[in-house]
């Protein structure tokens, strides 16, 4: 059976590593590296090995002006999409980025384009938040003929909160209860747009006002899609309440850090007048 190319959630492959990807396309493998044992592992990316390439980004303009060297695969779309320019200071403007959405729905269609509005982020209490940005981006999103939104609350790692203490953003998690009501004014907004809210790693707000289980790689959509079988077993290599359809994520969080330099992010944020040495295989 095929299998679900996830590339990638460990960076944004899409803005950074384009070259790189279709350097890999050409040759028909990616060598992608496990930090779990410390060894390198060929991944192929021939058409007839490949289900489908599920491509995450925050920026897909350098794929949008080379798309041309993915025309012999299935292609799906997470597109990561906060308004909150204090926490995300390296992104294109956000009439650029709404453009590139544009351009994938025309292209692709609205049924393999997902928006993530993701995570929501809080701090000085509760008091601060990314969450003004979210019926905004609902409205334009929604005209766009995109229905479906997926988002979590940002996850405090201790890398995490050290970055962002050091930026000086006093970090808040709020209890349970806060998050449920925070997610049922979204999803209450959501609906007003026609577009259903997933939660993402997130059962606890399953439910919350229609909130549904998040699948950010669903087997059963892709299959919809491309007509032919991939497998639906459950990804037991992410977080227990991930939904998400079993792939390869061929990008690495130790060799290809993210130049958009959130401060939340979860990976391995690069500071955007540092060069690193990507070792390509």
């Amino acid at each position: 059976m095929k299998q679900i190319i996830s590339c990638s959630r460990r960076t944004d492959v899409p803005a950074f590593y384009l070259p790189w990807l279709i350097k890999c396309l050409k040759r028909g493998y990616a060598d992608v590296f496990n930090w779990h044992n410390n060894r390198w592992h060929r991944v192929s990316l021939r058409p007839d090995d490949v289900h489908t390439i599920v491509l995450w980004s925050k920026n897909f303009r350098p794929f949008l002006t080379h798309r041309e060297y993915f025309k012999h695969y299935h292609l799906f779309f997470n597109f990561t999409f906060n308004i909150c320019p204090q926490l995300e200071p390296k992104l294109p403007s956000l009439k650029e980025r709404l453009a590139q959405m544009r351009e994938l729905t025309a292209i692709y269609g609205v049924d393999r384009v997902q928006w993530r509005f993701d995570p929501v982020v809080l701090w000085e209490g509760g008091r601060k938040s990314n969450l003004d940005g979210f019926e905004p981006l609902a409205e334009i999103v929604s005209l766009l003929g995109v229905s479906k939104c997926y988002f979590s609350f940002a996850t405090w790692y201790p890398k995490v909160s050290a970055r962002l203490q050091r930026s000086g953003f006093p970090l808040y998690q709020p209890p349970l209860e806060q998050r449920r009501e925070i997610a049922g004014n979204l999803a209450d907004i959501a609906r007003n747009y026609s577009i259903t809210l997933f939660a993402c790693c997130s059962d606890e707000l399953v439910g919350v006002n229609g909130i549904q289980k998040a699948c950010c790689i669903d087997g059963r959509i892709l299959l919809s899609l491309a007509k032919e079988p991939c497998t639906l077993k459950k990804d037991d290599g992410q977080r227990p309440d991930c939904g998400c359809s079993k792939s390869r994520d061929i990008g690495s969080y130790k060799h290809m850090p993210c130049y958009h330099a959130c401060l939340y992010c979860y990976a391995n944020p690069a500071h955007p007048k540092l060069k690193f040495k990507f070792k390509k295989r």
